[in-house]
């Protein structure tokens, strides 16, 4: 038993060894499998760990090994299990694309055993070359197949910083000692910033002692500063001149920079919103406030007020109380327009004033800030000439400028031998027409002049006189108007006071056929068309047409409000129609020659200003002192506004102008303190007329003309 035993282990030995020896045969036949791996048994790589953002934790790399190279064998043999299950599918896909194969040579055949007979038309040999052909509506040269998306597994680990070593000890003495270093660096780099600036101090006091001195700056000149103030030598002694005015051009583009980034959203609506909710409201709109300007340039001259005489104020607390008089678009370049201001307690010689030109792309500081010892009561851009600006000071003073220089603002202005106005300007415009720069001017002396401009001269010619405030106002006329033809051999009747007015304060002549002129002028406007048809806004609230032409003026009154005008503007398609407001709370818009107003508008309060819409004949933008913004359009209806919207305020102010851009559906409101807003019109207080959509200017301008002669026909009594 126990030999037998032996034996049959022995025989299992036997067998076993030669079944090994066939698959090592068989192993030795087939190509073999290639498998690359790297691993490590070094101690200092088995420490490595990694971090685990999940676990907020460091663990071990637990998985050393990496799989280079994996080449599995492309022979497999017919007694292989494998071979044989893919032979037997092989064999099942064959036998059935045989059996469809042959399913189709039954019909082929068929097709030849049909065509038996017709040998004498083609031959079988031609008809199996046919036959043989693949068919070209179920054939398919290559094998297409969609590309599969292998998935694999990516790790990324981030590089650990780099780590030092220190050690230090930290006590109340050492961080004594540490300030006492720091402070005596602060100290020695305050005295080499305080030696280069006397040397830079001695260099231009020896150059001033060698040139000539300047006379010295009376008092109608201007302080001017730029919005990238003059860098000064003493701060850059290394620089040329040439050098200083290339770094502020950089200091002006990185001003530009941030002012971008910082009023970003801002600028995106500015030029893409468009409010969705205007679909729901019918036919009202909204306004959206925009930028809002700021006056904090006022501040960079600390103690400018000082040198001027009268009162001796900060420069800061002359700001607080400064109130903006005008607004004025360039009608040249689409983003820029100009600010007056002017002392809010007093708009006489004394106190504070300031003609500040703004741009849409910088609101925090203007491009232009001309400083006066006086209020400005008034500005206007020149309608064709982009640089040139005409401001109205509170003293009398006409003053012109060319602004397109940051360095040295050029000026024409009145004076007293000139023959300037006595008090306060109220109103200039510029004339269009003449051929050369001349403009108007109303001041509260009564008197209305013509400024011709002749080199650096201003040369006046007095229009209008009116009696001042110091004469009696008499009561209106009793047919509210009076138009007179002024001729020889005609006798026109007396006003029915027996008073008259001066015609020119070159003369006393008392002219009895003409319209006695009343109060003081306020405001003028030149009719677009023709630069000798002139409107002119009395205190009284009384509107006075005259001619510019001649001496001998042709007046006509209308008999506009009962209290003090603010606004007078003539309609930018329709030159016969022209708007007022005024302090009794109405708004009224006229028709030339005709004695009574089309519409009367009542906004409920003192009208601080009002404006037509560039874009449309028959949209009227006014403003409350009280900060309410009303837009009409009297085209869509007229018994109410399309929007009334209250201006945005911390405090109540007093609101004191408006303006609308011509070139943007922008609005701007200005008022005390400096206050000065912009907003943007809804699309339904824009909405184009439905036959204007596509069409060209003339075209457009035709439909405007026809929209304001409709309400002409459908009011005119």
């Amino acid at each position: 038993m126990i030999t037998s035993a032996t034996g049959g282990m022995a025989w299992q030995e036997r067998q076993l060894s030669s079944e090994e020896d066939e698959l090592s045969e068989e192993d030795s036949r087939r190509e073999p499998t290639v498998e690359i791996r790297l691993n490590t048994v070094s101690p200092e790589v088995a420490n490595l760990v990694h971090y685990d953002f999940t676990s907020r934790k460091y663990l071990p790399c637990e998985d050393l090994t990496l799989d280079l190279l994996t080449l599995p064998s492309k022979i497999m043999l017919k007694e292989d299990l494998l071979a044989i299950q893919e032979e037997r599918a092989l064999v099942q896909n064959t036998t059935a694309a045989h059996a469809g194969h042959a399913e189709g040579g039954d019909d082929e055949k068929l097709s030849v055993d049909d065509l038996e007979g017709c040998e004498d038309v083609i031959s079988k040999e031609e008809l199996r070359k046919l036959d043989s052909q693949p068919n070209p509506f179920n054939f398919s040269e290559r094998v297409s197949q969609t590309l599969r998306n292998i998935v694999t597994d990516e790790m990324v680990q981030t590089d650990p910083p780099p780590s030092t070593t220190f050690c230090v000890n930290v006590g109340p003495s050492d961080i004594y000692d540490a300030y006492r270093k720091d402070y005596a660096k602060k100290q020695a780099l305050a005295r080499l910033l305080e030696e280069e600036r006397e040397k830079a101090k001695d260099k231009s006091s020896s150059k001033k002692k060698k040139e000539p001195q300047p006379p010295a700056p009376s008092g109608s000149e201007v302080a001017l500063l730029a919005p990238v103030a003059p860098l000064q030598e003493s701060l850059f002694p290394n620089l040329s001149p040439a050098q200083l005015k290339r770094l502020a051009f950089t200091a002006k583009i990185l001003e530009r920079m941030v002012n971008q980034n910082t009023y970003d959203e801002i600028a995106q609506d500015f030029q893409f919103w468009e409010d969705q909710s205007d679909d729901f409201r019918g036919r009202e709109g909204t306004l959206l406030p925009l930028w809002r300007f700021s006056s904090s340039a006022l501040t960079l001259v600390p103690g400018y007020w000082s040198g001027w005489g009268g009162r001796n104020a900060t420069l800061t607390e002359g700001v607080r109380g400064l109130l903006v008089t005008d607004l004025s678009f360039s009608p040249v370049f689409s983003d820029l327009f100009a600010a007056s201001f002017s002392s809010a307690e007093t708009l006489g010689t004394e106190g504070a004033g300031a003609v500040c030109v703004y741009s849409l792309k910088n609101p925090s500081h203007p491009e232009r800030l001309l400083l006066h010892s006086c209020g400005v009561t008034c500005v206007q851009f020149h309608p064709t000439i982009a640089s040139v600006l005409v401001a109205g000071l509170c003293r009398g003073d006409v003053v012109i400028y060319d602004v397109t220089s940051s360095q040295a603002i050029a000026e024409v202005s009145s004076s007293a031998c000139s023959g300037k106005h006595l008090l306060a300007v109220t109103q200039v415009q510029w004339m269009r027409f003449s051929g050369k720069l001349s403009l108007l001017s109303a001041s509260q002396d009564g008197r209305v002049t013509q400024w011709h401009v002749s080199g650096n001269v201003l040369s006046p010619t007095d229009l209008l006189t009116f009696p001042g405030l110091s004469a009696p106002q008499a009561g209106p006329a009793p047919n509210g108007m009076s138009p007179h033809d002024l001729d020889g051999n005609k006798k026109s009747a007396t006003p029915s006071d027996g008073t008259s007015s001066r015609i020119s304060g070159k003369s006393s002549f008392v002219a009895p056929d003409r319209v006695q002129l009343e109060g003081t002028a306020t405001h003028i406007a030149l009719k677009p068309d023709d630069d000798t048809t002139l409107l002119v806004g009395a205190t009284t609230g009384a509107v006075f047409q005259c001619s510019t032409a001649s001496t001998v003026h042709s007046l006509v009154r209308y008999s506009a409000h009962t209290a003090p005008l603010t606004a007078l503007a003539w309609n930018c398609y329709n030159y016969n129609v022209f708007l007022t407001t005024s302090m009794d709370g109405t708004l009224k818009i006229w028709l030339q020659q005709h004695p009574t107003p089309l519409v009367v508008m009542s906004l409920g309060g003192a009208v601080a200003s009002a404006a037509w819409a560039p874009y449309s004949s028959t949209v009227v933008v006014a403003v409350t002192d009280e900060g309410k913004i009303f837009v009409y359009d009297l085209f869509v209806r007229r018994c109410r506004p399309l929007c009334v919207q209250a201006l945005p305020q911390k405090k109540r102010l007093l609101v004191s102008s408006l303006a609308m851009s011509p070139y943007h559906p922008v609005l701007l409101v200005a008022g005390e303190r400096g206050h000065l807003v912009s907003f943007k019109l809804s699309p339904n207080l824009r909405r184009p007329h439905k036959e204007a959509k596509g069409a060209d200017d003339q075209r457009i301008r035709e439909i405007e003309v026809m929209k304001i002669d409709r309400i002409i026909a459908t009011n005119r009594g």
